[in-house]
């Protein structure tokens, strides 16, 4: 009887009466879904597991277990399922670490790592799938040869979750996410259109940087002066980082930072973990950002943004370059960035108010 999977889209949405057949091509834009689990004891090790000969790279060695999700199955019941099968190891607590699109397999993986105290001498071979398996102590996996492996994809998912959980450690312990909103009551971030035009929730690991998000300045003057707009807010973002990656706000007019958030209030939420969005390089220091909807853990209630990003200049977290100073340094770059920005702003009304009214000097060629 063939195998059949579920249909996806790149974002991991299943698509809706769709059904594909294991060894039938898979039309462009579907995917279909494989888990895979990373076992580590207890004690550090990690199980390895070789592939039987008839497989294709048959005799190389697996970490650890996977294979493609079951109609009907979502990718933590496959991940179960197939370590199960594999290795005849029994786990219903596993953590995701990462996602990887394949456009080339039509595959969307999710990478789980299973963390337990099996007995090792409990692991079972299955029948045209394994012929072998070994427990690695964690010197010697981490000094593995890529090339030994059936896939890297594991590989390099468990040394870059290894390497989050050693800087982490280094903060003292458990990273958290913060997200900055107005909206209250949010026990579930879901991710919303912005300027890259793209469904996404932004994150950083840092409490100090999210303030900046309280309030947008092109949304906050433009309902001030009841200018009617429907759509997606243009995003303002004067800041910068300076080389250790601390945030510096910048002012691009007189009084630009109370004028944005004095008086505003607002929430920031705390994630413990998130699937992070791996196809839109931000660049952004200390931030993150995802594209599925994120449990929040802690909400702290924020009474005025303005007194908040003082006090977090005031405590070194980050610096603010006001209106004086900065027009000092940077008129000439202030000047023919907003003349760019301008003539670019066709189709964003709302922006394009704000900087008619904000910057009508340098607008007039003043």
């Amino acid at each position: 009887m063939a195998e059949l999977w579920d249909a996806y889209d790149k974002k991991f949405n299943k698509i809706e009466n769709t059904t594909l057949v294991r060894g039938e091509t898979i039309p462009d834009g579907i995917y279909h879904l494989v888990s895979e689990v990373i076992v580590k004891h207890t004690d550090g090790s990690y199980l390895l597991m070789q592939r039987d000969l008839r497989k294709h790279h048959g005799g190389e060695w697996e970490v650890t277990a996977g294979g493609s999700a079951l109609q009907g199955e979502n990718g933590l019941e496959a991940a179960i399922r197939e370590l199960k099968e594999e290795t005849g190891l029994n786990a219903d607590k596993m953590k995701e670490i990462t996602r990887v699109v394949h456009d080339g397999h039509h595959s969307l993986y999710i990478i789980y790592l299973c963390v337990s105290d099996f007995d090792k001498n409990s692991v079972v071979l299955q029948e045209g799938e394994t012929i072998d398996y070994k427990w690695v102590d964690k010197e010697t996996f981490e000094k593995i040869d890529e090339n030994e492996l059936a896939a890297r994809r594991t590989l390099e998912a468990i040394r870059e979750y290894n390497l989050y959980v050693r800087e982490n450690n280094k903060n003292g312990g458990t990273m958290t996410f913060f997200h900055a909103s107005q909206t209250k009551n949010i026990k579930i971030l879901k991710p919303n259109i912005s300027n890259h035009n793209i469904p996404l929730i932004y994150f950083s690991d840092k409490r100090e940087n999210v303030l900046v998000y309280l309030s947008n300045a092109i949304e906050k003057f433009c309902k001030e002066k009841h200018f009617k707009f429907e759509g997606f807010w243009h995003k303002w973002g004067p800041y910068g980082f300076d080389k250790d990656g601390r945030l510096c706000l910048e002012e691009y007019y007189p009084n630009a930072l109370k004028e944005t958030y004095s008086g505003v209030k607002g929430y920031i939420y705390s994630c413990d973990s998130i699937s992070t969005y791996k196809e839109l390089n931000i660049q952004i220091p200390n931030a993150y950002i995802s594209d599925r909807p994120t449990k929040v853990e802690h909400c702290e209630y924020v009474s005025d943004a303005y007194y908040e990003i003082i006090k977090a200049e005031q405590e070194g977290l980050i610096t603010i370059c006001r209106y004086d100073e900065f027009i000092k340094k940077r008129k000439e770059w202030l000047q023919k960035t907003i003349r760019d920005e301008f003539a670019n702003s066709l189709l964003a009304p709302d922006y394009r108010f704000s900087l008619e009214n904000k910057f009508a000097d340098i607008l007039a060629g003043k």
